[in-house]
């Protein structure tokens, strides 16, 4: 039997138990249609059956039992007899006893069944599911809120349907000011309506999208389809995420936006719009439409070797008059390719080289709608948008001549009953348009498929062109060819009698939980639900030695002690930064309380009680007043009620799979440096910050070693590569040669003056008396201190190759390592006087004579476009100098007083990044541990850059970005 891509089937019912299927497993193993590739063989699948298997095994394994949604279902129906099974999904396996259910097994149900016919169907059913693409929501929108109005954002919570997603989109009107929309996607910890950023809300990924694109391409401010890509992110099927866009201008500040709707769906869902004038969001009702939107997740397919292309749908051009620099893009319909399955697109194109990229979209449009008009991508005849995809002119062969070219775009299926868009478009790096000609094909009469015309000049969008004539744009397939494994083509969602192979694998997920490819290296996944100071594990899984296991529970953490305190003799200074302040910016003197209540402030002098809001006003998040009136210094007495707070630890036994919590110590203002440590054999999963009824987790599970699990391979790449390109340095450490390192940078490198106590002015006493300190030949007294990235780093290099550090007494006569700090608090890269780039200052620092230099700016100028430019200067002189070069990331900002978009955050670390590979010297990825939902400090949000709550990273965190840099030297 001749071989046929999946896509050609319309159902598994019509694949026999003959039929060999293209597929990749895993990645690993796959076919190809024997037309290119019939030596090959590869894994053989049967799809057919799929249904009646699952039905087969769950009866072959659930014999007499009873199968109930819920617990309390199952409670609710009495057995037959003793011994009589009973199974919930995500809870476990129980037995009746003659009166009541009891718990036997968790939820692995094939624990008492044999284990090889549910392996070998979730094979089956993985095989074909490890192409699919995935569509967790996909709205159609109906209706639409207008422009004029004042929001700058708006979001949408839903539950998922798919346990993975990859990228949002929706259709948006911005203002014409705005130039670029912010998408941030959350995670919910319960399915409560919180507000976006509320306490039951994880930020997991943030994209900015730049509009200028998306409206060269349409011209004026209408409605867009906006879609932002990003790393595949769990989101599960249980509870809810939710996808947020924000209008912003140049100078990031709001900007009116439009949207699309959908009438409020049933189940759970919240919409949510932004004020632009009080920056709040507010709640819509339950009853009013949401954002229409679109999350989906496309998996990835190997990369290999293109072999040819087979044309689904082209005509030769018989016409050049089109392919000259007065054009910059084409689109046109497919009319007859409704329900199409295509993954590349080809066109005949001139004049590539004038531009810088190759711009792709696709959308479906509705076979009904063929008559139409409207652009590609219309939202008010519903048009699908299915992908963009940009293609640099430098990577594509021939780019200078006129030809035929084809651009992969990954597997797309057009749904039925809606027939293909192409779009494509010349651009230049900065998004505006470049010249790109096409051919033509004339035709005698009017063809049924339309094309759009987009003009090289002006700024209007695309034109309709007259009707006996299209544009040489074509949809094909093209068929790849590794050395080792070979990749067919991904496949379209396939339905089995009906049922989706996604309700397959669910069913399978009632049989045994997971179907993990992670082979035999330990990993939890926890799935967990917080409500108040509950924790519930329910429906976790993990992989131990290779076999999927699930585990549970449910944990009520004690609320930290609140009580009531009092402070004599305090200062009462004016001062214009008051609550929403960082502490530091405060002239007061802290309580050392914290979540102040009930305040009550008496002068000293005559017994008066001082008026609250008048006299003074209190900052109850980080315990302190500040006198609201410009007088000289008052001296007061204040009693006040305070809440204290918690790090407790969530962990997981991998020998018994159940899980505990070991609760850390309370204290006022730094419970993140007194969390407790993971029992013996204790896999680590979440620190849970508790304080006020409220907890925020970090998930430390997602990191090994300080590194990010899932990205593990990039940073071992790094930091090969980087320990080579500071070979100088780590040869003379591997003879015992004496090493002088430098610092230079800001506050951070400065750490108190050059690494004096005072740095770490908000820590509580007790806490900063436990510093050791040491008396260094300028600091007076027992006041300097080696805690700073720096010297841990330092510290780590002595103990692996033998070094004393120049202040310490060395009567053995080790090599010794010289550190030379030469940080200035409240400087940036830049030239001007006392800056990085400074000439006099540079100049002081490379005369240390060091052999590596430690670069640390870009903090006080987060978002700055000057940073590469700066840093790239000091880098090349300090190359020059003879030094080798490290340059740090920026560490992330406290959560609660830095209001700062975190995208301009990224955008310095990125540059930093970027400016490290220009010039040959490695990058210390510090900002990994924190971005993208953290979890590589044991540190909350509210805790980061502890030492003034602002931009200073404490205790903790020094360590670790310390430990992070010592992995480059060791």
């Amino acid at each position: 039997m001749a071989e046929k891509e999946l896509s050609q089937y319309p159902s598994i019912e019509q694949i026999g138990s003959s039929t060999r299927l293209a597929v990749i497993e895993n990645g690993r193993n796959a076919q190809v249609p024997a037309a290119v590739l019939g030596d090959f063989v590869g894994v053989q699948i049967e799809a057919s059956g799929l249904p009646s298997d699952v039905e087969a095994l769950k009866a072959g394994q659930q014999t007499s039992s009873i199968y109930k949604a819920t617990l309390a279902e199952l409670q609710a129906t009495p057995g037959s007899y003793a011994g009589q099974g009973g199974f919930v999904p995500g809870v476990g396996q129980f037995s009746w006893s003659g009166s009541a259910w009891q718990l036997i097994a968790s939820d692995v149900l094939a624990d008492k069944a044999n284990q090889a016919p549910v392996n070998a169907l979730l094979e089956r059913v993985g095989a074909i599911d490890s192409g699919v693409y995935y569509r967790a929501l996909g709205d159609l929108p109906t209706g639409n809120q207008g422009l004029a109005t004042d929001f700058s954002g708006v979001g949408r919570a839903f539950v998922s349907t798919t346990a993975v997603i990859s990228s949002v989109a929706a259709w948006i009107s911005p203002a014409a000011s705005a130039t670029k929309l912010r998408v941030r996607v959350y995670s919910r910890s319960g399915t409560g309506a919180g507000l976006p950023g509320s306490g039951i809300d994880s930020l997991q990924r943030e994209v900015v999208v730049p509009l200028e694109g998306i409206r060269t391409m349409l011209g004026g401010t209408g409605p867009v389809m906006v879609r932002a890509k990003f790393a595949p992110l769990q989101v599960g099927t249980k509870l809810p995420t939710l996808v947020t866009f924000e209008a912003l201008d140049d100078s990031n500040a709001p900007a009116f936006i439009g949207y699309y709707t959908v009438a409020a769906p049933a189940g759970y869902h919240f919409g949510y719009v932004k004020s632009a004038s009080s920056g709040n969001w507010i709640a819509l009702g339950s009853t009013a439409a949401v954002l229409a939107m679109i999350a989906d997740h496309q998996a990835e397919s190997i990369p290999g070797t293109t072999v040819g292309y087979t044309d689904v749908s082209w005509v030769e051009p018989n016409s050049h008059d089109w392919e000259n620099p007065t054009f910059a893009g084409w689109a046109r319909s497919f009319v007859g390719q409704a329900g199409m399955a295509f993954n590349a697109v080809s066109a005949y194109l001139s004049n590539m080289a004038l531009g810088d990229l190759v711009q792709v979209r696709v959308f479906a449009r509705k076979s009904s709608e063929s008559a139409s008009p409207n652009l590609p991508g219309s939202p008010g005849i519903q048009d699908m948008h299915l992908g963009t995809f940009a293609f640099p002119v430098s990577a594509i062969t021939g780019a200078a001549m006129a030809g035929k070219f084809y651009f992969d775009v990954g597997n797309i299926q057009i749904p039925a009953g809606r027939y293909p868009l192409v779009e494509l478009a010349g651009l230049l790096a900065n998004g505006t348009k470049a010249a790109l000609g096409a051919g033509r094909t004339d035709y005698s009469s009017a063809p049924a498929d339309t094309t759009w015309m987009l003009p090289a000049a002006g700024a209007s969008g695309f034109t309709l062109l007259a009707q006996n004539r299209t544009v040489s744009i074509g949809l094909a397939n093209n068929v790849t060819k590794a050395t080792e494994l070979v990749t067919g083509q991904m496949f379209p969602a396939v339905a089995a009698q009906g049922v989706e192979i996604a309700d397959i694998k669910a069913q399978l997920g009632s049989i045994v939980a997971g179907g993990s490819s992670e082979g035999m290296a330990d990993a939890a996944k926890p799935l967990m639900v917080i409500n108040g100071l509950t924790v519930n594990l329910a429906g976790s899984t993990a992989v131990i030695d290779g076999v999927p296991v699930v585990f549970g529970g449910s944990f009520a953490l004690d609320p930290p002690v609140a009580a009531s305190g009092s402070t004599a003799s305090l200062p009462l200074k004016y001062s214009q930064f008051g609550a929403g302040s960082y502490p530091t910016q405060n002239p007061n003197a802290m309580l050392w309380r914290r979540r102040l209540s009930s305040v009550v402030v008496t002068r000293q002098s005559d017994g008066v009680v001082l008026v609250q809001g008048t006299d003074y006003g209190v900052d109850s998040v980080w315990g302190k007043l500040y006198g609201m009136k410009n007088v000289a210094d008052q001296v007061v007495d204040a009693s006040y009620n305070y809440a204290r707070e918690r790090y407790d630890l969530l962990q997981l036994d991998p020998v018994t799979m159940t899980c505990s919590v070991v609760k850390g110590a309370e204290r006022d203002l730094d419970a993140h440096d007194y969390a407790p440590v993971a029992s013996n054999r204790f896999i680590p999963l979440y620190y849970l910050y508790v304080r006020a009824g409220t907890i925020t987790p970090v998930p430390v599970h997602l990191y090994q070693d300080g590194v990010r699990k899932d990205t593990r391979v990039v940073f071992d790449g790094m930091l090969s590569k980087g320990k080579r390109m500071i070979g100088r340095t780590r040869r003379k450490l591997q003879r015992g040669q004496a090493v002088k390192v430098l610092g230079y940078g800001d506050s951070i490198t400065s750490c108190g003056n050059l690494d004096l106590l005072w740095y770490f002015e908000t820590l509580p006493p007790d806490n900063r008396a436990a510093i050791p300190t040491y008396n260094r030949a300028d600091s007076g007294v027992a006041f300097a201190t080696r805690v700073s990235w720096n010297w841990v780093a330092i510290q780590a290099v002595k103990a692996a190759y033998g070094y004393v550090d120049s202040h310490e007494s060395n009567l053995g006569g080790l090599p010794v390592l010289t550190y030379v700090n030469k940080g200035i608090g409240g400087t940036n890269s830049s030239g001007s006087a006392n800056n990085g780039s400074n000439a006099t200052r540079l100049a002081d620092a490379l005369a240390s004579g060091a052999d590596v230099m430690v670069l640390a700016f870009g903090m006080n100028e987060i978002g700055s476009d000057s940073t590469f430019d700066n840093m790239a200067s000091i880098i090349q002189q300090a190359q020059a100098a003879g030094m080798d070069v490290l340059v740090m990331g920026v560490p992330k900002t406290n959560a609660i007083t830095d209001v700062r978009d975190i995208a301009l955050w990224r955008k310095t670390n990125r540059t930093l990044q970027l400016v490290a590979d220009a010039t040959g010297c490695p990058f210390v990825p510090i900002n990994w541990l924190t971005d993208q939902g953290g979890g590589g400090l044991p540190v909350a949000p509210e805790h980061l850059c502890s030492a003034n709550y602002f931009n200073h990273p404490g205790l903790i965190e020094l360590k670790h970005y310390g430990l992070m840099l010592s992995k480059f030297f060791l």
